[in-house]
Parts: C-alpha cells; structure tokens; sequence
C-alpha cells in the first residue's frame, strides 16, 4: 500500500510540473535540440547521424514523435515519458504480487520512487524514465522475478526479454550491462544455449543499429566533442567505477541499517569499515571525487564553506560510508547461498557488477552524474533486501528524507533556486 500512495503521489506530482511549467528546465535543453530535429527532418539515416547528445536515441524520437501532434508544444513531448513511469510503476506492482517475499520488489520500487531525481525524470525530457521502462519489461518477460523462476527458461521469453533489452539499451547505452547479467542468471537454465541464442538476438540488433548509424556506441559528435564540449568515448577511467560502487553502496545503506546490522561486522565483516575508509582516504587523497554532480556533490560543497579541510572531512566521511555499504553488500553476496542461487538475485548482483566494469571503460570527460544511479538503484536495493530485510524505522526515516528531496529537485526549477 505505501508503494501504491507513494508512486500516485510522485506521478501526480510530476503530471503537475508537466503540464504547467512550460519551459525547458535542468538538461532539457540538451536533449530539446534532438528532438526539434527530429520533429522537423524525421526519423532519417542523417538525422539520426547528426544527434548532438551522447545518449542512445530512443528518448529523443519518441519525444518527437509525440510532439508531432502538436508541434511546438514542451508539454506533449513530455507525455511519453510520464506515461513510461507508468508502466514501470503498474509493472513493479505486478513482480510484488509474483514473489514470495512480499517486501522484495515494494521496498526496492518505493526506494526507486523516492531517488532525488525520479520525479525530475518523470517529468521532463530524461532518458532515464523511459530506459528504466524497459528494463522493468525485461524482468517481466524474463520471469526472473516471479516466484517460481522456472518459466524463464522458456525460449519465447527470453526472445521478449532480449528484444526489451536492446530497447532499453537504444535508450540509454549503460544497460548495455544488462546482457552478460542475463546471462549469468540463466546459467543453470536446462535449455541454456537455446534461451541464450534468442535473448542474444535484440541487443545484437540494436548494437549492429548503433555501429550502422554511429560507427559506435555514441554519437559522432560526442565522440568528437562538438556536442555541448562534452565527449564521450572508449577509454580507461579508474574513478567511474569506484563513482558507481559509491552510489550503490550509499543508496542501499538505508536498507542495510534497517536490518541486523550487527551481522556486518560478525568474523571478516568487523574489517569492512577500515576498508572502506581507507579506499576512501586513497581516492580523497588523489584529490579527487567519486561524487559527481548532483545533491551529495552539493552537500560536500556546502560544507566546504565551513572551513579549510572541512569540505575535504565530509568528501572523505561520505566516501568511506559509501564504500563501506557496498563492501557489505558485496560481502553478503558472496557469502549468502540465496544470493548465489535464486536467478533474480544472481540477476541484480551480475548487472551491478558489470555496470561497474563498464564504467571503467568509459573515457572522456563527461562527469559520472548522481542520477545515473537510477540504472542501480533498483537492483541494489532489491538485492539489500533480499539479504538483509528491513526491520526498523531507519528506512522509513530515509524514505521521508529522499521524498522530500526528490520533490525538492522538481520543483526548485520553478522557484529558480
């Protein structure tokens, strides 16, 4: 039921900002100048060619195609992505009633629904809500997140499955992840080869598209860097991954600290903070900072102003506490056999661990931004969950806190602050 209210509550507040704030806000006016190009020349080999933003193209088409039938008009662009969130919204509300475990996929979709950056993404212009659409159809056709996993062995599925994955990788290119996550999931599958063969055939069609178009997995002008100053490209970037671990880590900490968290520090765990504060104390020692923009970056930033090594403390203190959240959760992972065994959980730790790799090979100097956590959170807090349920008012607490801080990114845009 707090699922249900929380998510009306978000999507009418998003509906609200919608559909009167009729300007381009936060980094619409990055992706508008796609979507008009698309709206005027349409869905063309060139246009498509000539896309400035580095993300997959999906967000941008559907947003012209939509502004088609009222051309000019920010607010019919939007619709479609509202209207994904409410597919991935009524989609979770059906895994719920499939698992066992009833807390599962409620906690992880209310902990989704409260992200900083959800209601933004449900309004305007991001690639994020509509991704994540499909990334939820995925695990719906999949089966993965039923009770009973074994329907996901089925060939059909996991052709839907494949084919709803390379959708979502058309939309944003980082759950690109998502296919050895598959993979690995269905490992133990009777008929592995056959449901690996036709899961393969939707994202090897949208990554032949991209090479076909782009001659990559980003557009030409982001490579290049004539797109915003930005560029985007293969290369080795060792703070990415650390970034995305960080987001993983600091975002699962309300569910961790709602369970037995005594069990942390049982044998091998007690080491696990020292760890994580001296990971941290290397990285904040480089000089440099796993936040990238976004309202932790900000908060660091705030305590800045207090004195000379103050902002230096609270870059160091929220780093440690990061990493120490995903060296828990890495931890029970390794040492829990239901996360070794159940294919959903197998699912959610396999992509957090490939998303992490492929950070690394992102080079370029685009900043690891903190709403590309929307493509972890979901997984990470499922996955906390299933290890380490929820006893204690703690999540609640930071429930409240995300909610109110989601609803103030939206909504600051039209107080201009």
């Amino acid at each position: 039921m707090v699922f249900v209210v929380l998510a009306a509550v978000q999507l009418l507040s998003a509906a609200l900002f919608l559909f009167t704030v009729h300007r381009l806000v936060f980094d619409e006016n990055y992706y508008d100048r796609d979507v008009r190009r698309y709206e005027r020349e349409g869905i063309t080999q060139a246009s498509l060619r000539a896309q400035d933003t580095a993300a997959g193209p999906g967000m941008t088409v559907l947003a012209s195609l939509a502004g088609r039938l009222a051309p000019g008009s920010l607010v019919v662009r939007r619709i479609p992505i509202l209207a994904g969130w409410v597919v991935s919204v009524v989609l979770l509300f059906a895994l719920a009633r499939n698992r066992p475990d009833q807390t599962v996929v409620p906690v992880a979709g209310i902990l989704l629904l409260v992200f900083p950056h959800t209601p933004l993404s449900m309004a305007t212009l991001l690639t994020e809500g509509p991704s994540l659409t499909w990334v939820v159809v995925a695990i719906w056709t999949s089966g993965l997140g039923r009770a009973d996993p074994e329907t996901s062995t089925s060939t059909p599925r996991a052709l839907l499955t494949g084919l709803s994955v390379g959708l979502a990788i058309w939309f944003r290119q980082y759950y690109l992840a998502l296919v050895p996550a598959f993979l690995v999931a269905w490992w133990t599958s009777p008929s592995r080869w056959r449901v690996w063969g036709c899961f393969l055939v939707g994202p090897l069609v949208t990554l032949g598209a991209y090479f076909y178009i782009w001659g990559g997995l980003t557009s030409t002008a982001a490579r290049v860097g004539t797109n915003f100053g930005y560029q985007s490209h293969l290369g080795l970037d060792f703070i990415r991954p650390l970034s995305a671990m960080a987001y993983v880590g600091v975002y699962a900490l309300p569910v961790l600290i709602g369970g037995d968290w005594r069990a942390w520090f049982r044998g091998r765990g007690r080491f696990l903070p020292l760890v994580g504060f001296l990971l941290a104390a290397l990285v904040v020692g480089w000089e440099r900072s796993v936040w990238g923009n976004g309202p932790l970056a900000t908060m660091i930033a705030g305590f800045g102003r207090i004195g000379r090594f103050s902002r230096l403390i609270a870059d160091g203190a929220l780093t440690g506490v990061a990493f120490t959240g995903a060296l828990v959760l890495t931890s029970l992972v390794s040492t829990s056999r239901r996360a070794l065994r159940e294919p959903f959980a197998v699912l959610c730790w396999s992509f957090i661990l490939f998303f992490a790799l492929e950070q690394a090979a992102i080079g370029g100097n685009v900043p690891y931004y903190e709403r590309y956590a929307h493509q972890t959170i979901l997984f990470g807090s499922a996955l906390a969950v299933m290890l380490v349920p929820p006893r204690s008012m703690v999540v609640t607490i930071f429930i409240a806190a995300f909610f109110l801080e989601s609803q103030w990114i939206l909504w600051r845009n039209v107080l201009g602050v």
